[in-house]
């Protein structure tokens, strides 16, 4: 399970042998000399661009067919096996699949745990009971936490729309899933929703200022990176009016924040960062907005200068996060040389990149991808520090996703807070294999782990409701955020590269 991982550190290689280049075409250059910017907001993103990770789709077609020719040898039945039991088990599953479903021609994984795990399993359709596919576990090994063995059986063979159940021997029945070929867009449709109506809902934001900025940062990253799957029809009192809903959302959360008045330091920090970043997306819309948002960042902006001073903080300490990454949009924004020195400066002076969140996580990437004129060994800094912290999610997502975890809850969040450094450098370096691993990571929120629970909200037969009213995605602050940002990237994945 864990072989993807050599060929993503030769991908990696390659990435720091082609980086100049990348950057290049990513970052500003400096070449007319003046060091100056363009005045005027630009309209760019993150490129896309892939290797496969995890078990790979047909790795496991010859199981299919040894399966049924040995059953076809028998009679219709293993002699590997005694006639089998195939009733639900009581309590949690043994056999955790995603349980809104698969799609019609993608990869489809099962996980199969216990203290004995059987040779085979079955898919079986649910109207009829027929069983469409047979095919044979493959190990993960034993796990010494859960003191159980673990595997994994891949029917991505199974390509007919319809309900289906995956039943083995010593272990019963998943639950049920479909197959088909809408069925992410219809959960991305329904968070998406849920967001929308969760504003419609109070009277206004709630939470402080920097909360609201998390939550808009992630939502503009979301836009940035796969603008095509956000549209203008989901049912809001605000569309059909030309404008992504998405944006629509996001300036209500705005229009908010800008009556709001006065806040502290840090939130002044905050408020600078996404009234600019906002303001250099909507400016597509409505010129006049934008401009009067992009002001207000400036002043803000100023106003967070003004306190680091009275505290007598520099650029070079390493603190004020929020502020560098206010400092990196105003400045694709804007152009102002005051902006990029502050950038610069923030960059050379001491920044624990092992320790990155949001606001760094954002502000390295507004710098390396603005068009405004960059200093490329700071961006190759930056892509470095990027691309290293990915490794890492790369790995802590694995463990999470392949082995036992006792709070799936606490799981699930941390999938999607590593999620969005695997988001950002698979737009960098263009992955199969993060790509895969990005689509487990909703696989696993919906049912595909140990505790057979789906963390979305109204999907899954068994959802977290029954469990627990605080373990789903919603009831962490920024969770609907990540989540929209990681189906968007899976849906625009699949629109251009295909399941």
């Amino acid at each position: 399970m864990r072989r993807g991982k050599r060929n993503r550190i030769i991908g990696l290689l390659i990435l720091t042998i082609l980086l100049a280049g990348c950057l290049l075409a990513g970052c500003g250059a400096m070449q007319d000399g003046t060091g100056e910017g363009k005045t005027g907001q630009e309209s760019e993103g993150l490129e896309t661009g892939g290797e496969s990770r995890l078990p790979e789709t047909g790795e496991d077609q010859d199981s299919s067919e040894s399966a049924a020719a040995e059953e076809e040898e028998n009679g219709g039945s293993s002699k590997a096996e005694p006639e089998p039991s195939f009733g639900a088990s009581a309590g949690v599953p043994s056999i955790c699949v995603d349980q809104s479903g698969y799609i019609t021609k993608g990869d489809k994984i099962a996980i199969f745990y216990g203290r004995e795990l059987p040779r085979e399993f079955h898919v079986v359709k649910e109207e009829t009971g027929e069983v469409v596919f047979a095919g044979y576990l493959k190990s993960d090994g034993y796990n010494g936490g859960g003191q159980e063995y673990n595997g994994y059986g891949d029917f991505s063979e199974v390509q007919e729309s319809g309900t289906y159940y995956i039943e083995a021997p010593l272990l019963g029945r998943s639950y049920s899933f479909r197959v088909g070929d809408d069925l992410y867009e219809e959960v991305f449709g329904e968070v998406c929703r849920q967001y929308f109506e969760g504003r419609q809902e109070k009277e206004e934001p709630g939470g402080s200022v920097e909360e609201a900025a998390r939550e808009i940062t992630v939502m503009l990253l979301a836009y940035e990176l796969n603008p095509g799957v956000f549209t203008d029809d989901t049912g809001i009192p605000e569309s059909g009016n030309g404008i992504p809903d998405l944006l629509d959302e996001i300036r209500h959360e705005i229009e908010w924040m800008l009556e709001g008045g006065e806040a502290e330091a840090e939130a002044e920090e905050a408020f600078a960062m996404v009234l600019a970043k906002f303001s250099y997306f909507y400016q597509e819309y409505d010129t006049e907005f934008a401009t009067e948002c992009l002001k207000a960042a400036d002043i803000a902006w100023m106003q967070a200068d003004l306190t680091e001073a009275d505290h007598g903080d520099s650029a070079e300490d390493g603190k004020h996060e929020w502020k560098f990454a206010a400092a990196a949009e105003l400045y694709r924004a804007s152009g102002k040389q005051s902006y990029h020195r502050y950038v610069t400066e923030y960059l050379s002076g001491e920044i624990e990149w092992k320790e990155m969140d949001l606001p760094l996580l954002a502000g390295g990437a507004a710098y390396i991808c603005t068009r405004q004129p960059v200093d490329l060994p700071l961006c190759e800094e930056i892509t470095r520090a990027l691309t290293i912290r990915a490794e890492e999610a790369a790995q802590n997502v694995e463990d999470i996703l392949w082995n036992r975890q006792e709070e799936t809850s606490e799981g699930g969040r941390e999938l999607l807070e590593e999620s969005i450094y695997l988001i950002l450098i698979n737009h960098m370096i263009t992955s199969k294999e993060y790509a895969a691993m990005i689509e487990n990571c909703f696989h696993y929120l919906m049912g595909r782990n140990v505790q057979s629970i789906c963390y979305i909200e109204n999907a899954g037969e068994n959802n977290y409701r029954m469990e627990e009213e605080t373990a789903g995605v919603s009831s962490w602050p920024e969770g609907n955020g990540r989540l929209i940002l990681l189906l968007g990237d899976i849906l625009n994945w699949q629109a251009e590269h295909g399941s």
